[in-house]
């Protein structure tokens, strides 16, 4: 019959040759099955894929093949399943050829943990360094924060988180060891004083931290009040003499702070203002002499003038 024809290791007939073929094309076949054999595997020069019983330790693995590998040729693919997971960078020596680094895919040296008991590695060796196929068990979250390692079991997250039913508005929380449907923010909100302060980026910002951050907040009686606003937007103090109220410190474009001025007992206590503070034309005001009496200013600062545009308001 008529030589059977192909390209790859799919078209081979292994029916072929049959008893009746002439021996004569018996070297039309063997030339075939190592063309066929070539072009399925083309650009490798050495061994294409390579296994074999692992041993070593957890960072310098031993690889033995049953049939020994003659040398290492790039691009070869190793597989292979660790027997424990590693502490640090790692090496791999195949039929004692010599240890190669295993890396990342990227090139990097394995972090602990990026190795797991019994779970497959495919890497391929590059020339020097066998570089991993698949993502690490940990990975460096460079967005967030580049010193924390954060576990990931998969390349992208399913559509449907699981556990959903019966968790509306719920969100997945972690307390350092397993994680959880919750709706409790406990730990994982804002402080008051972060809200107050603008600059939390980490954490949420609950209804409760939200009211506090607005709560009044006591500052001390001096010759010159200090105000470092971060700590509360709104404020109080109570006169024991004649004062300065300072520039406040930590002041945001647009924000509007309120502070209350309180006469002590003795009262007719008079202010002075630093330059920051404008009342426009309604002119600085005057406070109510009165023992314990209360007046309230209220500024919003404006970054650009870089003045607190205030206004007052007199107490009963």
């Amino acid at each position: 019959m008529a030589l059977e024809t192909g390209n790859y290791l799919a078209d081979l007939n292994t029916s072929n040759p049959t008893a009746a073929d002439p021996k004569s094309q018996g070297d039309d076949h063997l030339r075939l099955i190592k063309t066929v054999a070539k072009q399925s595997f083309p650009g490798f020069t050495g061994a294409i894929v390579v296994t074999g019983a692992v041993g070593g330790t957890a960072d310098l693995i031993t690889i033995t093949p049953t049939t020994a590998l003659p040398s290492y040729v790039a691009p070869m693919l190793l597989v292979f399943e660790p027997t424990a997971a590693n502490t640090g960078a790692v090496t791999v020596n195949v039929s004692a050829l010599g240890a190669k680094s295993l890396k990342t895919d990227a090139g990097a040296a394995l972090s602990a943990g990026d190795l797991v008991n019994g779970e497959p590695v495919v890497a391929v060796y590059d020339g020097a360094d066998f570089r991993l196929l698949h993502p690490t068990k940990r990975y460096i979250d460079t967005v967030l924060n580049p010193t924390v390692q954060a576990y990931v079991d998969n390349t992208a997250f399913s559509t449907a988180l699981p556990g959903q039913a019966g968790n509306n508005g719920a969100f997945l929380a972690t307390n350092g060891t397993t994680a959880s449907w919750t709706y409790d923010m406990t730990g994982l909100g804002a402080s008051a004083n972060s809200v107050r302060g603008g600059t939390n980026t980490s954490s949420a910002v609950t209804p409760g931290a939200l009211a506090s951050s607005a709560a009044f907040v006591g500052l001390t009686d001096a010759a010159t009040v200090a105000w470092d606003v971060s700590t509360g937007y709104n404020a109080k103090v109570t006169l024991g003499g004649n004062r300065t109220i300072g520039a406040p410190t930590n002041l945001q474009d647009g924000v509007t702070y309120t502070l209350n001025l309180v006469q002590d007992a003795t009262g007719s206590r008079t202010v002075t203002w630093n330059a920051i503070w404008d009342f426009g034309a309604l002119g600085t005001p005057t406070l109510q002499t009165g023992a314990g009496k209360t007046d309230k200013v209220t500024a919003q600062y404006n970054a650009s003038r870089t003045k607190l545009e205030a206004s007052f308001w007199r107490g009963a």
